[in-house]
């Protein structure tokens, strides 16, 4: 189970950058602004922070950017749901492995638990 999570865990976090760079390629190329400006406007958006220092001038970079917040937004809160999750489910793991080794080093659970992890 860890490492089915840790793989959504990654494609999650994979799916969070995926779009980041879709969108600063596409502000580089609609609103011509430099690379960094573009990255950095397609963070601020897809995390709502949204400084007002830049925005999209062109009719094609306001349009893109309105579908861009509904599925740049999803997709973030999604990958820190999932990536967050994954966080706190190995914590709890890790919790679990001290309580046992406190009560028995040779507990069968903690083999049986330690040998699913890794496999």
């Amino acid at each position: 189970m860890v490492m089915e999570t840790r793989y959504r865990a990654l494609s999650a976090a994979a799916s969070f950058i995926g779009v980041w760079f879709i969108g600063g390629v596409v502000y580089h190329a609609l609103e011509g602004w430099s690379w960094l400006d573009s990255f950095y406007f397609a963070g601020t958006t897809i995390t709502t922070v949204g400084y007002g220092d830049l925005v999209p001038v062109t009719e094609a970079g306001k349009l893109f950017t309105m579908g861009y917040l509904f599925i740049g937004i999803a997709i973030a809160l999604y990958a820190l749901t999932i990536v967050g999750g994954y966080y706190v489910e190995k914590q709890y793991e890790q919790q679990i492995f001290k309580h046992l080794n406190k009560r028995s080093p040779h507990h069968n659970i903690m083999n049986h638990l330690k040998r699913k992890r890794n496999a």
